[in-house]
């Protein structure tokens, strides 16, 4: 098991209170495609298959530090501005950007929301459930004990401690919560999971978050020109030929160099 201080007549107790975590894991596996806002002018675009959102800009060179794919997971919303600031959602995190204008900034502006307390307190889970409560840990070997109360071990301890994963995530604001053979655990801005057979993964609150903001988009077209991340879009030079148009064009990562009619035959 990943946590050695909580019995299993315990964690009994409090699943029979985690209506509100259910409804959080079910939202983030089954929401459907809503309506967004706004989209980043930027030219410089990959397409995403598997989601149908596109990124590029300040927003792509602040998810490649935030982790890439592997850790932020693929864009579900366009780049959305909201008064004096930018805002795109991704399968496990919000990432913002506090300027009026994209082009006055860089990846490093690109910071990850606190969607994991924002969530844990929209459906209640900071209030009302037991592993959001302090439990004022000692520290002991293997026992990570933060300022807040809440503590880290084993699996989600090492796996936090790893690549970056301390400035993506936060500090936890739970305890462990086990569900249906798995293990949870909220953070500041995010939240894992883990099993035996496949250790720690990232929980996909983006859904979630981008619902509940109103701006979760999925299934869109590929727009004309953009080339497909993970088919050479993104890094180094390919070319893409439409044959729907007759056109060639060769890029430099994402970024369109040439373009010419072509005769099929």
């Amino acid at each position: 098991m990943v946590n050695t201080h909580q019995s299993p007549a315990g964690r009994t107790g409090r699943l029979a209170r985690t209506i509100g975590l259910v409804a959080i894991i079910a939202i983030a596996a089954t929401l459907l495609p809503a309506a967004a806002r706004a989209q980043d002018g930027s030219s410089n675009l990959v397409f995403f298959e598997g989601t149908g959102q596109t990124l590029g800009g300040v927003f792509y060179d602040g998810w490649l530090i935030q982790g890439g794919l592997n850790e932020a997971g693929a864009p579900i919303s366009p780049a959305v501005q909201q008064g004096d600031h930018w805002a795109q959602w991704f399968e496990h995190t919000r990432l913002e950007v506090g300027k009026p204008a994209l082009d006055q900034a860089v990846g490093e502006d690109a910071q990850p929301a606190p969607i994991g307390m924002a969530i844990a307190e929209t459906f209640g889970l900071a209030r009302w459930h037991p592993a959001f409560q302090p439990i004022r840990g000692t520290a002991a070997d293997g026992v990570r004990v933060f300022p807040n109360g809440h503590t880290l071990v084993n699996a989600f301890k090492a796996h936090w401690e790893a690549d970056g994963e301390e400035a993506r995530l936060g500090a936890p604001i739970s305890e462990e919560i086990y569900l249906a053979g798995k293990a949870y655990q909220f953070f500041e801005r995010g939240a894992l999971s883990w099993t035996a057979e496949s250790g720690v993964e990232s929980v996909p609150l983006g859904y979630v978050d981008a619902a509940l903001h109103g701006n979760l988009q999925l299934g869109a077209a590929r727009p004309e020109g953009v080339p497909i991340y993970g088919r050479g879009g993104g890094s180094g030079r390919w070319i893409d030929i439409n044959l729907s148009n007759y056109t060639i064009t060769a890029y430099e990562g994402s970024a369109p160099v040439l373009s010419s009619v072509i005769v099929d035959g």
